[in-house]
Formats: C-alpha cells, structure tokens, sequence
C-alpha cells in the first residue's frame, strides 16, 4: 500500500509538497527545530545494514542448496560421476 501511495506522490509531483507538509507539522509540534543540528548514528547504521546483508547471503545460500541444480542439466555434478554435460 505504501509503494502505491509513494508511486501516486510522485506521478503527480507531489512528493516535495507532502514532504514540506510533514516537516511544518513537526515544527509544528515542537519535533523539529529550525537550523537545528542534524545527527546521524553512523555505527547503527552500518550494523544494521551488515546485518540485512549477512541475512540476504543465507537466505540466497539456503535457497540454492534446497535446489541443486539451478544452472540446468548441462552444469548437474554427479556424486562419483564429475561433472554431466
């Protein structure tokens, strides 16, 4: 649902006028000061980002050993046997 409404924002060029209106309304509530100091936490960033990787390799090595033959019949290796092909 969000992707649709995103891609709705953008076909219409509205995504800088939703994004001003966020921001007045965080003024608004006190949540966001003018000129304020922009923080980034770098090191959770960066672990949090290793993390997605390291879970992406196993679900791609999980996915490949529980279909062995992937590349097609030509690429098959035989136990004993070598390679086919």
């Amino acid at each position: 649902m969000l992707s649709l409404f995103r891609s709705r924002l953008i076909e219409h060029g509205l995504e800088q006028t939703t994004l001003e209106l966020v921001l007045e309304r965080l003024r608004g509530l006190d949540l966001l000061k003018a000129g304020g100091r922009q923080r980034t936490d770098s090191t959770h960033v960066l672990a949090a980002v290793r993390t997605l990787n390291r879970m992406e390799f196993v679900g791609e090595t999980a996915g490949r050993a529980g279909s062995p033959v992937r590349r097609g019949p030509d690429m098959a290796v035989r136990p004993g046997h070598g390679r086919v092909g």
